[in-house]
Formats: C-alpha cells, sequence, structure tokens
C-alpha cells in the first residue's frame, strides 16, 4: 500500500495550478505527495507551522509561481530556506 498526503486532494497549489505541465505536476506529486519526500514539502512544513495553507503560488519544493494576483511573498524565513521557523 502506497502513502500519499492525506492534503493531495485538497492542495491549493494542484487546484490552482491544474494547467501545469503533465510532466512537472507527476513528478512533484511523485517526489512530495507520493514519494521519498513527503516530509520535506514546504507546504506541507508550512501548514504544520502556522495552521493555514501557505500562498497558493508555492509549490512542494518552496519555489513561488509567477502570477498576477500574488503581489507579495510571506516574510516568513521557513518559506525561503526550507527549514522551520521559529
Amino acid at each position: 500500500m502506497s502513502r500519499e498526503c492525506s492534503w493531495l486532494v485538497s492542495c491549493p497549489f494542484f487546484q490552482k495550478y491544474k494547467h501545469l505541465d503533465a510532466d512537472e505536476a507527476n513528478r512533484l506529486k511523485r517526489l512530495y505527495c507520493k514519494g521519498p519526500y513527503m516530509d520535506q514539502c514546504v507546504r506541507k512544513l508550512y501548514k504544520e507551522l502556522h495552521g493555514s495553507d501557505s500562498p497558493a503560488q508555492m509549490n512542494p519544493e518552496g519555489k513561488i509561481l509567477e502570477d498576477e494576483d500574488y503581489e507579495a511573498a510571506c516574510a516568513c524565513e521557513c518559506m525561503s530556506r526550507k527549514a522551520q521557523c521559529g
């Protein structure tokens, strides 16, 4: 039985970026949502640390995708250096 992130179905990133290149989406899901980096997903770490979703524009690796609706990245250092803050 394979593991799968419990937030995959409701993940704001994958909901917002349904148009993302299929190869890239599958790579991210294979590594971060169902694979060896599941516990290193920056989105998941952010939610666990702050109790709220990270910006939808942030992918599981912590990269912010360009979006005209997004004006500023969160100032939280854990997003930029992939480490726990506080």
